[in-house]
This record gives structure tokens, sequence and C-alpha cells, in this order.
């Protein structure tokens, strides 16, 4: 029984197919292809196949493109180049730099203690003056004050003092005016024996002045014990009115001395 038009075409496909003829030219890109040499193995025949495309597409590669390529390649070369110097220059500079502050240091170190070494020989020379001074009976105001400041020093070190604590300076801000008084009464209690040493001197004077027996020793004597007396005054009031400065001063040398230390070496 014949079916109608419309099932037997239910299953046609009317979709387009590519049946369209291939031109007899073929595509122009592509190299023809001559057969291989004889013998050929086909890994030969790959390479061979590689080397016939990558001709065909370098020759449809213009000269400006061959020469940015290239351009490539050298400013690649340029950057490695450039890139390798900078870093070895800022190491080597890094160095140069380690190396000097290092020197720098030592010798900054080697002059300052050759400094404290010459002080310190000069200070001990001019301590050792002043002692002799002192002994003689000839020293001045100036050399009284060192050999002062030099004792506190070596007692000072000799017993180990510490820094003050919270508490040692709340009491030192609380009781200063009781040790203000205190150096008070010590002054009037040392203008009160410079008096008697005064009238002492006068009273010994006067009586060498009336004897007889040998009045020109007896002067010098009273004269050499009256300065020796006047000077150990003048020492104990200087000391007395001195000593807070030092302390102050010590105080202060023993705060710089922390975060310097290892820069400096003082």
């Amino acid at each position: 029984m014949p079916q109608p038009a419309r099932v037997t075409a239910r299953f046609t496909s009317t979709v387009p197919h590519a049946s369209s003829n291939i031109s007899q030219d073929g595509p122009r890109n592509i190299p023809p292809r001559f057969p291989g040499p004889p013998g050929e193995t086909p890994l030969e025949k790959v390479k061979r196949l590689r080397a016939a495309v990558d001709k065909a597409k370098k020759a449809e590669i213009s000269g400006f493109d061959r020469w940015i390529a290239r351009g490539r390649v050298w400013a690649d070369v340029a950057h490695t180049i450039t890139t390798t110097t900078l870093i070895a220059a800022s190491i080597i500079a890094g160095g140069v730099t380690i190396y000097a502050l290092t020197d720098m240091i030592i010798y900054n170190r080697k002059k300052k203690a050759e400094f404290f070494e010459e002080q310190n020989a000069k200070l001990n020379l001019a301590i050792h003056t002043a002692r002799k001074a002192v002994q003689d009976g000839t020293a001045s105001e100036a050399q009284i004050k060192l050999i002062k400041m030099e004792d506190d020093r070596q007692a000072s070190l000799q017993s180990g003092t510490q820094k003050e604590s919270i508490l040692s300076k709340c009491k030192n801000l609380l009781f200063s005016g009781l040790e203000k008084d205190g150096e008070d009464d010590q002054e009037l209690n040392d203008k009160n024996l410079s008096n008697k040493d005064r009238t002492s001197f006068q009273k010994q004077s006067y009586l060498t002045s009336t004897t007889d027996e040998k009045p020109s020793v007896i002067s010098s004597k009273a004269t050499k014990e009256s300065t020796e007396n006047m000077n150990r005054l003048s020492a104990k009031s200087f000391l007395n009115e001195k000593s807070l400065e030092i302390k102050c001063e010590n105080d202060k040398e023993d705060k710089s001395k922390s975060w310097k230390l290892w820069v400096f070496g003082k």
C-alpha cells in the first residue's frame, strides 16, 4: 500500500550539507607535498613537514614584523644584563657600606680610647700636683676642689654605690628641706670654728710678739699652722657645698651609659 508524501518525507534530512565541489587550485597557503626521499623514516618525515610549515609561515611575515621580533630578543638580553648589573651593584654597595660603617665605629672607639687615656694622664698629673701643693701648703681653691672631687669619686667607686630607687628619690624629695637645714647648721659650725681659729691665731701672734726667744721661728710656725687650718676649713665647706652637684653628675653619667655603650664604646 503506497504511503502519503508527508509520511515518507518525515525522516528525510533537510539540513544543508557540505556538498560543494573543492576547487582544483586548492588552498594557497598549504605548501605542496613532495614525496620524500626513499627510505625516509617517520621521524624524518615529521621534521621535514614541520620545516616546510615554518617556512610557509615565515613567508607570510613582513620585514617590519621580523625586525620587531629580532628587537624583542635584543631587548630581553639588555633587560637581563641591566637587571644583573643592578643587583650586583646593590650587593657591592651594601658590602661597602657595611665595611665603611664598621671601620668608622672601630676607628671612633680607638680614637676615643686614646683621647680618654690622654685625658686621664693629664688628670692624674694635675691631681698629683694638687696633692703635692696641699702638702706644701700652697694649694689654690681649684686644686682643693679637684682633690675633693677625686676623693669623692674614689669613695663612690669603692663603696659600690648603686642607682637610687624610686623610694629613695621620693625620700630625698620629702626630706630635702631637712638636709638643707643640716647643711646650714654645719656651715654655721664651720664659721664658728674658723672664728675660733682666727682668735687663737691672734693670741699666738700676740704671744710670739711678746716673747724674746726665736720670734721669727715661732711666727713662721704659727702662720703655717693657721694656713693649714684655713685650707682644711675651706675644703670642708667646699665638700659640703658640692656634694649634691657631684651626685647629680654621677647620675647623669650613669644614665648616659645605656644605648650608646655598644656604638661608641664608652
